[in-house]
């Protein structure tokens, strides 16, 4: 049995997070959304995300990104979190980042492109 695509997409409270659930829902209808907010507060935010009002937990350990094949950064996380889910991923080369935040949440470790993922023999898969 395949497994579902997971995107895991953090801050879906941002304009441009909120408007990316509803792109992936209608271009991967069937993937699974997990969503997170990286702010730094403990509390959950109630926002509405694509038309639909959602409870988004703070993402407080990088494991609950665990099964996800997809990481979408929207904005920069609080420099905590920051740090302990760069060093997640860093410990996940299998895990897709792509990053839409500026500035850079991996800096030059990220390839930056534009209306295109290239994929050189022997590079990372974090994308900006």
């Amino acid at each position: 049995m395949a497994s579902t695509l997971t995107f895991a997409v953090l801050d879906p409270t941002s304009i441009v997070g909120a408007n990316l659930v509803g792109r992936l829902a209608r271009a991967f209808p069937a993937a699974r959304q997990r969503l997170f907010h990286t702010s730094g507060s403990e509390e959950h935010l109630i926002s509405e995300v694509a038309g639909t009002a959602e409870l988004v937990p703070p993402l407080a350990d990088p494991d609950e990104l665990e099964g996800a094949a997809v990481v979408i950064a929207t904005v920069p996380p609080a420099a905590a979190v920051a740090r302990s889910l760069l060093a997640w991923l860093r410990g996940h080369p299998e895990v897709v980042l792509i990053d839409l935040g500026q500035p850079a949440l991996a800096g030059t470790e990220s390839a930056v492109v534009s209306g295109w993922a290239p994929r050189p023999a022997g590079s990372g898969r974090w994308y900006h």
